[in-house]
């Protein structure tokens, strides 16, 4: 009983330390790096709570699928430079979410329909494929 006490007491340290560090960074890699801490420490509550299949998704799922996205996005978005200049705001308009909307909607409306129709037909083809399934097991 003990040693499960100061194993949570650690750990609970750990990950509010973890998260606190998060918050406080100046560099977007190490604070989605402490996120991954953050996940992984409540990975290991989810263990201690004899729940095995949502610690495996907790580190699966939120600690490395969605991180990769997250340092993906970040790695991606400190390659574009970035000029940060005091100006009115009606003189802003590239990258104003204005800008994008009209942007989006005349000069790339194809390929944002077409993103949307596939996306569309893949929901659809999910559904279909579950529902198939669904019957096969009950008949």
């Amino acid at each position: 009983m003990a040693v499960e006490i100061i194993i949570f007491g650690s750990l609970s340290l750990i990950a509010v330390a973890a998260a606190v560090l998060m918050i406080l960074t100046r560099n977007a890699v190490h604070s989605a790096l402490f996120l991954v801490i953050v996940m992984s420490a409540l990975a290991v509550f989810f263990l201690g709570l004899s729940g095995p299949f949502i610690a495996m998704v907790q580190v699966a799922v939120y600690a490395g699928a969605i991180m990769v996205l997250f340092l993906f996005v970040i790695m991606l978005l400190n390659q574009v430079p970035v000029q940060i200049t005091d100006l009115p705001a009606d003189q802003i308009v590239q990258g104003s979410a204005e800008a994008v909307g009209a942007q989006l909607y005349s000069t790339y409306l194809f390929p944002f329909e077409a993103v949307s129709v596939i996306l569309l037909v893949a929901i659809v083809g999910a559904v279909v494929l579950a529902r198939d399934e669904r019957k096969k097991k009950t008949a």
